[in-house]
């Protein structure tokens, strides 16, 4: 969050920093362009946040990266699904691979986290080669109460 705050010129107050403080010391040293003392618009400082947000969505929610395998016959996917982390695979190059369900089957389930997810972006951004974008949508949860 603080790369993020110094990034984006974002107010460590109004990010839940820096507590019991009438004004952000980056204020003070003229890194916070002061919406926390009232003299930047909201709607300014908003646009920034925005944009913080976005650097951590990937352009595509749904899709796998796809590397080389363990052998010359597999292939090793990252799949994301959402813009979820899921896991990790490995698929035989000779299986057709068509959904999401599939990958579903030989996936190595794994929990996203903040490291994960900085890894995933900064791979993202450097091997867009590696992006295999998937058709995936998720079926809501249904109740049946009969």
């Amino acid at each position: 969050m603080e790369k993020l705050c110094e990034e984006f010129e974002l107010c460590p107050k109004y990010c839940h920093l820096q507590t019991n403080v009438s004004t952000c010391f980056h204020y003070q040293i003229k890194k916070c362009k002061g919406v926390c003392k009232e003299e930047e618009p909201v709607e300014l400082y908003n646009l920034r946040v925005q944009k913080a947000i976005n650097s951590l969505k990937f352009n595509t929610e749904n899709f796998i990266i796809k590397e080389t395998g363990r052998t010359t016959n597999e292939y090793a996917y990252v799949l994301v699904l959402n813009g979820i982390y899921k896991g990790f695979g490995y698929a035989s190059k000779k299986k057709k691979i068509t959904s999401a369900a599939d990958y579903f089957d030989l996936l190595n389930a794994q929990k996203e986290n903040n490291d994960v997810r900085r890894i995933l972006n900064a791979y993202v951004g450097k091997n867009s080669t590696s992006i295999v974008p998937l058709d995936y949508v998720s079926k809501p949860f249904e109740l049946n109460f009969s």
